[in-house]
């Protein structure tokens, strides 16, 4: 296997878990915010990981799922069902 196919690889497995991670904190949060730093820290290891691939988009776009529940961790961005929905 060459080495970015191992890395895409990597990535692959680590993003299968950071998203469940997310998911599984996200359906638990109902009625009450989610443990926000836990759902911070998914999202920023799944960011780090992104930008090691060459796949176009994919650091913005999760960059943009750790901007979100940064706000969230921070209390600028508010929990609701909305939010919770879109994030499932």
């Amino acid at each position: 296997m060459t080495a970015p196919a191992l890395l895409l690889e990597y990535f692959g497995k680590e993003a299968v878990e950071c998203l469940g991670r997310l998911e599984h904190l996200a359906r638990s949060a109902t009625g009450a915010p989610p443990e926000a730093a836990t759902m911070l820290a998914q999202a920023r290891a799944l960011h780090g990981s992104a930008t090691l691939t060459s796949l176009e988009g994919l650091p913005e776009a999760t960059a943009a799922l750790e901007r979100l529940l940064r706000g969230v961790q921070e209390g600028g961005v508010q929990w609701d069902d909305a939010l919770r929905a879109q994030l499932l």
